[in-house]
């Protein structure tokens, strides 16, 4: 084919090729632009609907307009094999990016905020892709993602719903699959799929939770040596949460993940849209994504309810537009311009090398103390400590996350003397804006905190809200037992639970008033009934008693109206 003219397109090279189609680069004589053009391969001559379904998919494709589905601009025949021309991109298939190692956080956020916009055009378009899996999905050199090859996919009808019929045997795929067997890649297939059901679109998003998985961990959730030992772990296995296999993942999008993987689709997450939003209030950083969705974290049982109340929200943005209306921004700065800034992981300088739990805690309440200022663009946790223990420019780090400011120091901590360093660096040049040494004790660690937020915002022209040091509990040590039960409970693991349970409870005995310990509490309590490693209905109660008590406490506390209680 190479040198040949198909229609007006000029092959080039030969790029590819899959059970669905070989793909060339070629040039469009006519616009003299660069295109991918793919035929019929032919092996698939042997199934005499391929030719049926090939035209199919530049049906389905050529019906939607979407930046993330990739597009189709010809069809035709040439010597009896008909061919379509669509954009060439540059790049690599998931398939190649992922290779076996998870991908950062915020990759997968953005990716999969990406294809599941996608999908939901698709699906508003009653298409069915039926075949979702990492080669099918492209990832540019920008960095944006694009559905391929939507040779299987199924156009279904507003008033059916959608829902296609039943799947009769069809061309071979790759991987795994075996001629003459159902539709899609077997890894990657949904329950209702797998036994030959009719699909709708909540099969693709049982697919697309399997992808999110894989890019999460770096393994699909489903293996094994034969077809059958996959079968069975879709049809019957529930999966671990994507954290026990990589602890950056936070609890959230395990949440979101395993809500796409529930076996039965009336359980499952029932649109796009939802999964897409999801994985849109964790990308940008709203101070719901903290915390996990309404969806239970193990596929199979009933979604529990998050006890968020009308009047923690109401006053969240009511404290919002307030700062707004008293001209909280930057001094000097234009209209609209924000700074930015990441909080990077505090190391532990100290002597045994064993206070990284309450390094890691002064960073993310430094990060959340400026995070309460609305002019004041704070990276989250999750972006910030994908770095941490890494030896990488910090100008690198700066570009990665998109800021303009880095905050980033040591503690050394012995007894209850603790040494606090920190030091401001413009991200453009890696210069230092501002620098600080704090030799104090244990009971002036959040005066600390409030002066290292204060010097950095002064540095940046920003303007803190008041007021803050008033989170401060009556004991240093039930400050310092809390922030050891954060450090367990984000370690993910059963022996760590009971740990965050233990300080947890010492906080609350150096402090019965020290609400956020009795949050903490909550959620340790509800994750493990979610996880089954405690019963859930006691465990449930555990975590709605500790809720009610460090309400009791302080009525406003955001981690105990959003813990995960069940009903």
């Amino acid at each position: 084919m190479i040198g040949r003219t198909v229609s007006r397109y000029k092959i080039l090279s030969k790029l590819g090729g899959g059970g669905m189609g070989v793909v060339y680069e070629a040039e469009d004589t006519q616009l003299g632009r660069r295109v991918a053009v793919k035929f019929l391969p032919e092996d698939a001559a042997g199934f005499p609907d391929a030719p049926d379904r090939f035209k199919l998919e530049a049906r389905a494709a050529s019906s939607l307009n979407h930046p993330h589905i990739c597009t189709v601009y010809d069809v035709g025949v040439q010597d009896g094999k008909p061919f379509l021309a669509m954009e060439r991109m540059q790049g690599s298939t998931l398939k190649h990016t992922i290779e076996g190692k998870p991908l950062p956080i915020e990759q997968v956020l953005s990716l999969g905020e990406q294809i599941t916009d996608a999908l939901d055009a698709a699906h508003r378009a009653v298409i069915v892709h039926r075949d979702l899996k990492p080669a099918n999905l492209f990832v540019t050199e920008r960095g944006e993602a694009k559905i391929l090859d939507s040779g299987l996919a199924k156009m279904g009808s507003p008033e059916s719903g959608g829902a296609p019929a039943p799947d009769a045997p069809t061309i071979a795929q790759d991987q795994i699959t075996s001629p003459g067997t159902m539709l899609g890649t077997i890894a990657y297939m949904s329950p209702e799929q797998a036994r030959g059901e009719p699909v709708d679109a909540r099969s693709d998003l049982f697919s697309l939770g399997v992808v999110l998985y894989e890019m999460a961990t770096g393994q699909p959730p489903f293996t094994g040596s034969t077809p059958a030992m996959i079968f069975d772990g879709i049809l019957h296995r529930e999966v671990p949460p994507p954290s026990r296999l990589n602890p950056q993942v936070p609890h959230e999008l395990d949440s979101v993940i395993l809500g796409a993987l529930y076996k039965k689709r009336d359980l499952r997450v029932q649109s796009a849209a939802e999964l897409r939003a999801g994985l849109r209030r964790l990308m940008h950083g709203s101070a719901a994504s903290r915390f996990p969705s309404n969806w239970d974290v193990r596929p199979g049982r009933q979604s529990q309810r998050s006890l968020m109340t009308g009047l923690a929200v109401a006053a969240l943005l009511a404290g919002i537009a307030v700062a707004w209306l008293l001209g909280v921004r930057r001094a000097g700065a234009p209209a609209g311009e924000i700074a930015s800034i990441a909080v990077l992981p505090f190391v532990d300088m100290s002597q045994a090398r064993d206070q990284e739990y309450f390094s890691d805690g002064l960073s993310e309440e430094l990060l959340d103390v400026l995070a309460k200022t609305p002019q004041l663009r704070v990276i989250g946790r999750t972006s910030s400590f994908q770095f941490k223990g890494k030896n990488e420019d910090l100008r690198v780090i700066a570009e990665k996350l998109g800021v303009d400011h880095l905050l980033e120091g040591s503690v050394r901590k012995e007894g209850n003397r603790v040494r606090i360093t920190a030091q401001l660096l413009r991200a453009s040049d890696g210069s230092h804006l501002w620098s600080e040494t704090y030799d104090r004790t244990l009971d002036d660690v959040f005066k600390v905190q409030d002066e290292i937020a204060n010097a950095a915002a002064q540095a940046m022209k920003v303007t803190l809200l008041a007021g803050l040091s008033d989170r401060s509990p009556a004991s240093s040590e039930a400050h310092n037992f809390y922030l050891e039960g954060r450090y367990f409970f984000k370690r993910r693991t059963k022996d760590d639970y009971e740990k965050a349970i233990v300080s947890f409870n010492r906080a609350l005995a150096a402090d019965r008033g020290f609400a956020p310990a009795g949050a903490g509490l909550a959620w340790v309590y509800a994750l493990q009934a979610g996880l089954g490693l405690i019963p859930a209905e006691s465990g449930s109660k555990q975590a709605r008693d500790a809720a009610q008590r460090a309400l009791g406490l302080d009525s406003k506390l955001v981690e105990a109206h959003t813990a995960p209680l069940g009903k």
